[in-house]
């Protein structure tokens, strides 16, 4: 058999962590070599799911206010595990992780412990629109304040007066009350050009993740409506505590 250079090197950190997790659980455990497995197969069930936006989805419901629906859900992630598990998540406000929800069913003698960071959102499909009129919306983390572009192309040969204004929209097409300076712009695009503003949105600390779109409207020597999807997202973390002892 002739390995790469890069297998050889991913080979020697798994049996490293093999002979921490070893060394971790001790000759009391049942696991012994077993718990690296373990810890892997529990790994790879937080991982997949978190690729898969479920726990974005469990977060967005807390958000909501639905802690019964929120629960159950992160009850399902851990019974996934297939042993015994608690499990926590925790929000990043500013620089300190707050707990939001916690399932802790069993107390052990004896555990070990999987963290992963998370980038929470949901990505719903939302449509970007426009022709004449491009609107360009970055994703953003909540509580912060994004730059909003919209460019008006005239094709028309002779300048044209145009109004423009922007708003932000959910998934049902529910205008938000986000705070969107300024109000509106009145230019005047030359012939044949194209023609750029800016808005700054600023996004609430409560906003929900989720996926959100901006919607501008283009009224005057040219008539058109154009949309861009983006995300507000948060940071968080999972842990989970899994018996050792199975």
């Amino acid at each position: 058999m002739i390995f790469t250079i890069d297998a050889l090197f991913a080979l020697g950190i798994f049996i490293a962590a093999a002979i921490g997790l070893y060394s971790f659980f001790g000759e009391t455990t049942t696991f012994g070599f077993a718990a690296a497995n373990v810890y892997g197969y529990s790994d790879n069930v937080i991982l997949s799911h978190d690729n898969a936006e479920i726990i974005s989805k469990i977060v967005y419901e807390y958000q909501r206010g639905n802690l019964t629906g929120a629960n159950t859900s992160f009850q399902q992630v851990l019974d996934r595990i297939g042993y015994p598990a608690n499990g926590y998540i925790y929000l990043l406000e500013g620089s300190q992780l707050i707990p939001i929800l916690e399932i802790k069913n069993y107390e052990f003698d004896e555990y070990f412990v999987v963290r992963k960071y998370l980038t929470l959102t949901l990505t719903k499909g939302l449509n970007k629109n426009g022709t004449n009129v491009v609107v360009t919306a970055p994703s953003t983390l909540a509580n912060e304040t994004i730059q909003i572009n919209v460019q008006v192309n005239n094709p028309n040969p002779t300048p044209i007066s145009v109004s423009i204004t922007l708003d932000v929209y959910n998934e049902t097409n529910d205008s938000l009350s986000w705070t969107i300076s300024p109000t509106s712009y009145s230019i005047v695009v030359p012939g044949s050009s194209t023609s750029e503003v800016n808005f700054d949105v600023t996004v609430p600390p409560d906003a929900v993740i989720d996926e959100y779109y901006a919607k501008s409207v283009v009224s005057g020597g040219l008539t058109e409506t154009a949309t861009d999807p983006f995300n507000v997202i948060r940071y968080g973390l999972i842990m989970m505590e899994v018996d050792s002892k199975q």
